[in-house]
């Protein structure tokens, strides 16, 4: 007998991270809260409508800080990708080469994550997702809905949890967490619209 199903959010703050560190395995700092500065919004609209004619979306990386469990974002900039039915690239020399300039900018930022327009979570959102967590452990993605689909431009984070069977198949599910669009008081007039 199974017993009561529990939500994955549930089961997954079961797990034992020292445990799991002692065992040498990769040990993601917990995420409980993204906050994005309105700046890092603009700079999604703005590589969306700037794109190639033949590219569906934009992908980009956020850069930003954590700090006991809240992922700040502060920064964005586009990466160059193509995406078919069959396969995604993305530049990500360019990304990690575009990054490091951004720490020799402001040494307290880091890759907190990356974006992407639209609210969907395709095929290849895990493969991206994967590359960013390279770079941070507890990567955020951020969708925009930048078709406006609700008269409004709809934000999620979502980060991944691994899910799978020990010693065999394993992948990772999107999960939601909270957000909050934060910025000076002069950006405030602005975020009307998201």
């Amino acid at each position: 007998e199974y017993g009561e199903f529990q939500t994955f959010q549930h089961y997954f703050k079961q797990i034992n991270l020292s445990k799991m560190a002692a065992e040498g395995r990769t040990v993601a700092p917990p995420v409980r809260k993204v906050i994005i500065h309105p700046v890092v919004l603009f700079n999604i609209v703005d590589s969306f409508e700037r794109r190639n004619d033949n590219c569906k979306r934009v992908i980009g990386t956020l850069m930003g800080r954590y700090d006991k469990g809240v992922i700040y974002v502060t920064e964005s900039f586009a990466v160059p990708h193509q995406e078919t039915d069959e396969e995604v690239s993305m530049g990500m020399d360019y990304a990690m080469r575009i990054s490091e300039m951004q720490k020799k900018v402001n040494t307290n930022m880091y890759t907190v994550g990356w974006y992407s327009s639209g609210i969907q979570i395709n095929d290849y959102s895990s493969l991206i997702h994967s590359f960013y967590k390279v770079q941070f452990p507890s990567p955020v993605h951020l969708t925009l809905d930048t078709a406006l689909k609700e008269q409004k431009m709809k934000i999620n984070t979502h980060i991944t949890l691994p899910i799978g069977v020990k010693n065999g198949t394993e992948g990772c599910i999107f999960t939601p967490v909270p957000h909050e669009i934060k910025g000076a008081e002069a950006d405030q007039g602005c975020l009307k619209f998201f």
